[in-house]
């Protein structure tokens, strides 16, 4: 009887609260949408920054403890 009563009330509170989460799943969807959008940007700016780290002297680069790979893998 009880687990009745819990999907009468989960029903009952998703059909009076649809507009609700029908909003909240537009905007969730919307803003993975906008960071998946921005990933080929992301990676193209992380692979000239690994060009740009590649580019500097040795000696710089052994003194700020800089190597180009850390910008290319993200661990």
């Amino acid at each position: 009887m009880s687990n009745n009563f819990n999907n009468n009330l989960f029903t009952k509170e998703l059909k009076r609260n649809r507009k609700n989460l029908m909003i909240w799943t537009s905007i969730v969807m919307g803003l993975t949408l906008l960071v998946m959008s921005l990933f080929p940007f992301i990676k193209k700016m992380g692979e000239e920054m690994s060009a740009l780290m590649a580019s500097l002297p040795e000696g710089i680069s052994k003194s700020m403890n800089l190597n180009a790979e850390i910008w290319s893998n993200i661990l």
